[in-house]
Formats: structure tokens, sequence, C-alpha cells
């Protein structure tokens, strides 16, 4: 009588034991909790992106007026006007934002309206005129870059100038204070104008007593 050779492939059919599984789930728990934090980090990280990238597109835009002579403040072309400060305000729920941007740009974090101001020094030396910007940028809910004015937290409203509008300084926690001069400042009228001797033009205070005067598009 020949021997029956052993099935190999019925042996190969046992599976895992209980041990292997839990060993393969803990593994998977261990690469979930390395992998989800790091996700969240990147998506955070690229709202905080786009965010800066539309205030820019804002200010960029506002650039644009400027150097094609379409703003007026105090009633002349900016052209005009004497060296000193002067500011924009925009929202993307009235005139100011939309002709700005013909979509209305928006909040990455759902779409959230935005507003902000964007603060314009004129200098002039001789023949040669100088402008420089600092901005403030914020969504309904309160996440963005500037700080709240003096009235609201004892501390000076700071805008950000042009050069250090980065990613670093998008906060995307919802500030009572940001979200509250996004209220102020959001509708037809916006009720809160930068002050001298509270607003700082990045981390230079305006003296009190200085003019800062509001501007409108021509368009």
């Amino acid at each position: 009588m020949k021997k029956q050779k052993p099935n190999k492939k019925k042996q190969n059919q046992q599976g895992f034991t209980l041990i292997e599984l839990l060993a393969v789930i803990t593994i998977m728990g261990i690469l979930m909790m390395v992998a989800i934090p790091s996700v969240s980090r990147t998506i955070e990280n690229s709202r905080r992106d786009t965010f800066k990238d539309t205030a820019l597109a804002y200010l960029s835009a506002i650039k644009n007026s400027v150097a094609q002579d379409e703003m007026s403040c105090d009633s002349k072309p900016i052209s005009a006007v004497d060296a000193g400060y002067y500011y924009y305000f925009l929202s993307s729920t009235q005139n100011s934002g939309k002709d700005l941007m013909q979509s209305g740009g928006k909040s990455s974090w759902g779409n959230a309206e935005v507003a902000g101001v964007i603060i314009i020094k004129k200098t002039v030396d001789g023949t040669r005129t100088k402008y420089e910007y600092a901005m403030e940028f914020v969504d309904s809910v309160g996440r963005g870059f500037g700080t709240a004015k003096a009235s609201d937290n004892g501390t000076p409203e700071t805008t950000v100038l042009e050069s250090g509008i980065k990613r670093s300084v998008v906060s995307t926690k919802n500030d009572g204070n940001r979200k509250k001069f996004y209220t102020d400042n959001s509708g037809a009228t916006p009720s809160k104008a930068p002050a001298a001797g509270t607003t700082k033009f990045g981390d230079t205070l305006i003296a009190s007593g200085t003019s800062i005067t509001k501007c409108t598009l021509d368009m």
C-alpha cells in the first residue's frame, strides 16, 4: 500500500493565529496614530497657503489699481495726494472685494466670507514716489492675520507688511477679536477705520495726529 503524501495545500489554509491578528491590528493602529496628525497638518498648511495666496491676490489687485491711478483718496487720484497713510477696506460680500476679484475670493476654510484693510504708505522724495503696503485679512470665523483694535484688547491693531504675508502669520484659530474685526468691517459701510496712535503699519505705530485717509476704486 502506497503512503499518502501530506496535503500541503490543506496545511497552508490554516489562516492567522489570534496573536498574529493582534500584532497586525497593533501595527495598523500605530501607523494611523502617526499618519493622521501628519495628514491633518498637511491639510491645514495647504489651507493656510491658500488663504495667504488669496490675501496676496487682493493686495496685488490694489497695487495694480495704484499703478494705473484708478484709486481716489480724499476725492483726488492717489498720484495727486500728498505723502502719508491711506487705506482701503475690502469685503468679499461687497463691491470693494468683488471689484478686485471677479469671483470674490473667499476663505480656504469652508469658503467663508472675508474682509480686510490695506494700508498704503506713500512717500515722496524729490521726483521719486514710493508706495508701501500692509494688510489685515480675516474670515467670518476669525481665522487669518492681523490683530484687533486697541479698543478691544488694549493693544494696537497690527497690519502685516507685504513682505511678511506668509503661511506662518495665518492663524487657524477661531479668534473673537479677529471675528469682531470682520463683523465691524464686512458691511457696506465699515464702522472701524484705522486710527493713528492705535494702528501699526507692520511693526511701526502710526503716530497720533497722523491722517489715515480712506480711498475708493474708480472702476
